[in-house]
């Protein structure tokens, strides 16, 4: 009798050790399960919520909603009056850039422990506005744009909280890039105390420190160094400088002529004087825009051929 007592009870342990570890091993599945669920979730929200970083968008708002506003008479105030040119190429009276529908946006996640490296893809298409006359009405010509913007990004999870520790630019190019022939492969921003270099949109920079850092009211001068393997139009290429909040930027002609800041007229350095605006916003960014000089001497050839880097910076 206490054998089989013996027997029954150790029959009974051994069930209830059986369930146990097969609900661990129930539980232990949920929670990678749950964790890759949230791993997305988390790294998506601190994207989404922090536009300043994140923001792939190159429509020109301001702009648009600028020349839009302008009374007939007053369009070409809109141009960048200050720039007189002597070549074959020639600034229209306006142009800018709008989207056709939402873009679409891909976030690649390759989480290895406790870091993930983040790639986010954005494809978008829309327009390049054009007008050529000056003739009282704003009857701008079209030609489309594919576009796609690549932007990574670097986190570490700490106490079980994923944290932004690395971020890089954003390389806008075409989506067709069989048709680009404009190139950007430096952009230096100096002030009088400092000099950040970057030479590749795709490196990742320390979020603490190795941001350009700029104090509230500091001039800075940006000098991007530009290529065109075309070599149709004179010049080349225009080059403007984009600063401001994410969705307002300002957009101001940079210049390779030996004025404005500018060192040496005609050696594919564009440069651009602006002073850091006051603000609470911490993080900010400013990219560089090329657009072959072809592309705007019409109003509607299918010709568009650009690129940007949009390149953060801290404002402290």
């Amino acid at each position: 009798m206490k054998n089989r007592r013996a027997a029954l009870l150790a029959l009974f342990i051994g069930w209830i050790t059986s369930l146990a570890w097969l609900s661990g091993c129930n539980k232990k599945t949920d929670s990678v399960t749950s964790n890759e669920g949230s791993t997305r979730t988390e790294l998506e929200n601190i994207i989404n919520q922090n536009p300043d970083i994140f923001t792939t968008d190159q429509e020109e708002t301001k702009e648009s909603t600028a020349y839009a506003s302008m009374a007939p008479n007053t369009r070409m105030q809109y141009v960048s009056s200050y720039y007189v040119t002597t070549s074959s190429a020639t600034l229209p009276v306006a142009w800018f850039r709008k989207k056709q529908g939402a873009p679409t946006r891909n976030i690649s996640i390759n989480e290895q422990g406790d870091t993930a490296t983040v790639t986010i893809t954005t494809n978008w298409t829309g327009k390049l506005y054009i007008d050529q006359t000056n003739d009282g009405k704003r009857n701008p010509g079209s030609k489309p744009i594919a576009d796609t913007g690549v932007k990574k990004a670097y986190f570490e999870r700490i106490y079980g909280i994923w944290t932004l520790k690395k971020v890089a630019c954003v390389d806008h190019n075409l989506t067709n890039q069989a048709g680009q022939t404009v190139d950007i492969t430096q952009v230096e921003a100096k002030t009088i105390s400092q000099s950040y270099i970057i030479n590749d949109p795709g490196n990742l920079m320390d979020l603490s420190t190795g941001l350009p850092t700029f104090a509230p009211g500091t001039e800075v001068k940006v000098i991007a160094t530009v290529t065109n393997t075309a070599q149709t139009w004179n010049p080349p290429a225009y080059v403007y400088l984009h600063h401001g909040m994410p969705w307002a930027h300002n957009r101001q002609l940079m210049y390779d002529d030996g004025t404005n800041g500018d060192e040496v007229a005609g050696d594919g350095k564009y440069t651009r004087t602006y002073i850091i605006g006051s603000g609470d916003k911490v993080y900010r960014s400013c990219f560089i825009d090329v657009l072959d000089s072809g592309c705007l001497q019409t109003e509607t050839i299918d010709d568009y051929n650009s690129t940007a880097w949009r390149i953060p910076y801290k404002v402290q």
